[in-house]
Order: structure tokens, then sequence, then C-alpha cells
């Protein structure tokens, strides 16, 4: 057994340096190769939530600020492939020119820390539009030091106290992935955890992600009586948790915390926070917890005390945005770090209903339950829930094998009904290059459905995205085969080049030679 690090706090171990070097060496591949969970923090219905509520919570600014033409200002925290974004930038567009002059102006910051995501989000066509309309801009953040954000397409730096207006903060997937304090408490006596780092073999030529695999932890403990931090607040939280909790290991999530006093520091008039995350908002719900255990997807994450940035929120005289429901997959909070955050009525109310009475949470585990009987549905339940998605990209793929199956059954209206869903989940589509080239794929459903020009369309945005592929030129060339179209040849030919052997690809070419074309 090799050492890798001898025992040091938890906070400031070796495997947060192996999670940062990690986001920083694979940038945007991160996510387009599925390593790191995202789809249930990015998808289109959680980002209408999120669109809901900012709007409400800028309806309020307006009532209380009617006077105040500033601009608000959204940063994402650790905005990754930057689909969120894309999502909610969308859905707020939407609204906001159907009651135009209701909100006051507005932009979205995308942030992080790797330098590679940024140029990802500064070279993406679908972010372009947003950019030019001063809607969004992208920061370098670094959540465990920095004081001030600086916006890289306005060249506008955000310093101390230089808002009028309040920060909205959103933070998913976030506070599980920053560095945390450990402590355990046994019947009233507390223990600071520290960690110690083992592994099978020499890690020297590993990547981040496999050292990360390859490593043991074994947990050391230390008893204390006196509180290790500076800040009262920190202390009187363990106090807390030291008189009522029984028996269980709690994180501390000090680096998030820290970094929303910060963050609040930028802005006069606070805060509000929304983060969506696998967590505890419950006292009750950080009792018997085990150790922890890093959940590995390339990076890791942990469970997220919930509870504890609740606290912080309390303390600050503002209040928290909670289900009064357990989450089953997905955790989603806000916090109104205001001190007049008791007047953000319609804030709390869009919570109310698009979190509280049927939010991201419900929409996934209603997901996962449907998935089972896709194949036992017909045209018309699929598209429902399609619909109910937000025309969600990702539920469609899953969807098209069962399609191809009902298309012989269904009329010329249901086709016009799927065009019509088809349009709209491209439309909210955001490519960050994963392998499934979702345009090849509704390319061929469209040429089995006999909707020949909307199907070139889709094959020549195939090419666009994904290049030269003898599979989309034999789909073009078949599909002007059918609409009489002279290209036909054209796009044999560059098939067969890129594929002799391409067997369909030939046939048809005789086919037309016999038949004279």
């Amino acid at each position: 057994m090799e050492i890798v690090e001898e025992t040091k706090p938890f906070a400031e171990s070796l495997i947060w340096t192996l999670q940062r070097d990690y986001f920083k060496e694979n940038g945007i591949q991160a996510w387009t190769n599925s390593e790191v969970p995202h789809y249930i923090t990015n998808n289109p219905f959680l980002a209408h939530a999120y669109a809901e509520i900012v709007l409400h919570f800028l309806k309020d600014i307006k009532r209380m600020k009617s006077q105040t033409n500033e601009k608000v200002y959204l940063i994402e925290l650790g905005g990754g492939s930057g689909r969120l974004a894309y999502r909610f930038l969308k859905y707020i567009d939407e609204f906001c020119k159907s009651v135009s002059g209701e909100f006051p102006e507005f932009c979205y910051i995308l942030s992080d820390l790797p330098p590679k995501n940024i140029e990802f989000w500064k070279d993406h066509r679908q972010l372009q539009t947003f950019v030019e309309r001063g809607m969004l801009d992208f920061a370098i953040f670094d959540v465990e030091k920095d004081t001030r954000i600086h916006l890289i397409h306005s060249q506008t730096t955000i310093d101390v106290q230089s808002l009028a207006q309040p920060l909205i903060v959103i933070a998913n997937y976030f506070f599980d992935s920053i560095p945390h304090d450990l402590f355990y408490f046994d019947n009233g006596t507390a223990f600071e955890c520290a960690v110690h780092l083992t592994c099978d073999g020499l890690t020297d030529n590993l990547s981040p992600a496999e050292q990360l695999k390859s490593v043991n932890l074994d947990y050391q403990y230390k008893a204390i009586e006196k509180f290790p931090y500076e800040q009262r607040f920190f202390n009187d939280l363990l106090e807390l948790y030291r008189s009522s909790i029984k028996r269980s290991h709690v994180l501390i999530p000090s680096v998030g915390i820290r970094c929303l006093e910060r963050l609040g520091h930028l802005s006069n008039e606070g805060v509000f926070l929304l983060s969506a995350d696998k967590g505890y908002h419950l006292l009750s719900e950080l009792d018997e917890q085990d150790e922890p255990s890093l959940v590995h997807h390339g990076s890791f994450s942990l469970t997220v005390n919930y509870h504890a940035l609740r606290i912080f929120c309390e303390d600050q005289g503002g209040q928290t945005l909670v289900t009064p429901h357990s989450h089953q997959h997905l955790n989603l909070i806000g916090l109104l770090m205001m001190s007049n955050s008791a007047d953000y009525i319609d804030t709390k109310a869009a919570y109310s209903r698009f979190v509280g009475r049927f939010g991201p949470d419900d929409f996934f585990s209603f997901k996962k339950h449907f998935e089972k009987y896709f194949h036992k549905m017909n045209q018309g339940q699929l598209m429902s829930i399609i619909r109910l998605s937000g025309y969600d990209a990702h539920l469609f793929k899953q969807c098209i094998p069962y399609y191809r199956k009902l298309l012989p059954k269904i009329s010329s209206q249901d086709k016009r009904s799927m065009l019509f869903v088809i349009q709209a989940v491209w439309e909210g589509y955001y490519t960050i290059g994963e392998d499934q080239d979702l345009a090849f794929e509704i390319g061929t459903l469209l040429y089995q459905m006999d909707l020949y020009n909307e199907a070139v369309v889709f094959f020549e945005r195939s090419l666009n995205a994904y290049g030269q592929a003898a599979p989309t030129y034999y789909n073009l060339a078949i599909c002007c085969y059918m609409l009489a179209n002279k290209n036909v040849l054209n796009y044999l030919d560059i098939c067969l080049q890129l594929d002799p052997n391409h067997i369909e690809a030939a046939t048809l070419l005789k086919t037309i030679s016999d038949e004279g074309r």
C-alpha cells in the first residue's frame, strides 16, 4: 500500500487539487463525454422553473425600486457546458418580449474556473446573439478566493459595493464539488476529521480522474473542545450540531459560504441564491450519516449540507425557500439574503408554484418512471411527455426508436404534430459535441415520415456539426432522389469517395442510370 498523502484536514486534502486539475485538464470534454452528470440540472424543465422564479424576482425589484434603472446581474457559478445558461436565456428573452418594459435590464454572467470552458462559450454560435445584445457575458471566477467579477466581453468589473441591485446567483451541482470541512459528532462530543490517502500502486502517470478513483480515504478523528473557526457563525453552527445530533458525520460547506459572503459584498442590496443539488436542508436529515464516500464521475461529488446554508441565510436576516416535501433526486433551494427579503412576495409565490407544487425533482422522478413504458405508449402519449419536458432534446432522443415503430400507423395530422415537436426540440437544443448526432437522427426520422425537404435540412446540419460522413451523404442523396433533385448524383459521388464499398449508394446510382436520369 503506497502513501499518497499524509494526514491532512479534509478541506485541505489532495483530492480537492485533483478535482480542480480534472476540470482544468478536460474542459468541455468533461460534459461532452458524459463523465460529469449534468442532465438533471440543465434540462429545459429546470431552466423554465429558474426563469419563472427570476422573472418574478425582477418583478419584485421593479415594484419596490421603480426609480432604479440599473442592470441586474445574475452569475452562474461553475457554468460547465453553458447549456443551462442558453436555455434560461431563451425563456427569459421570450417572456421579456411579451411584457416589454416591466423588468429592469438584465445580464447573465456565465462563470467557471477552467479557461477552456470560457473559450468554448465565447466561440459557441448559439450564445453569440445574447452576448451581442448585452444579455450574456463571461467571467473566470475562483470561488475559493476571488472578491470581484471581471466581465470578459464588456470589460466591466463588478467590485465591492458596486451594485445597486441584488445579485442573483445560480449554483447547480456546485456546492457538492468544492472543499468542505468535516466533523463527527457523538452524543455531545465533537471531533475534527482529517483524511489519510493511500493507494494500491504508484499514481505518478495517472490522470486526475484515474488518481481520484485509485486513492483510498482513511479518516482520522480528533476530539475538540474549542471549535476551530474565527467566525462566530461557524462556531455557533457547530455548537448547534453538537447539541442536536446524536451520532453523525457532518460536512460544513465553509468554502461555499465564504464565497456567498464575498459575492454579497458586491451588492448593497444582497444576494438571491438558487441552487439545485443532492443534499439535505433539514437538521434531522443530517443525523446518522456515515463518513463521506466520493461519488466518482471523472471528478467526484459529495452530498450538500443545505441546512448549513439555510442557517447562514437566516443568520444574515434572510429567508429560505424550500419545498414542504422531501426530494427524491434533486433538492432545489432558494436563499433570499436581503434585509427586505419578506417583501419578495412574487418570488416566493413563483418558487411555490414552479418548485413546490411540481418542480424539477418531480419531473425527473416522473421521467424515470415513464422511461420504462415508452415502448407501450402511442404517438400522442410520447408527444405529451416531450411537451411537458419543455421539448427536451435528451428525452426526445430516447423516444426516437419508439417513434420509428409507430410511423406506419400514424396519420398525416399526427405527422404534422410530430414535425412541430421536432422543430421545437431543435430550437431549444444546445450542442456540445456529444457522440450522438441529433440532427442525423432527426433527418432519418423525417425521411421515414416522407418529409424529404425537411430531412435535407437536418442532414445538412449534421454535416456542419460533425463533418463529412458517407451515411449522411447517402441520406441526402436518397432524399434528393425522392424529390427529383439533381443534387442526388453529387451526393452519391461524395458518398462513394468516402466509402467506395457503400452498397446502398452503388445500388441507387445504378437505379438512376437504369432510369436514364
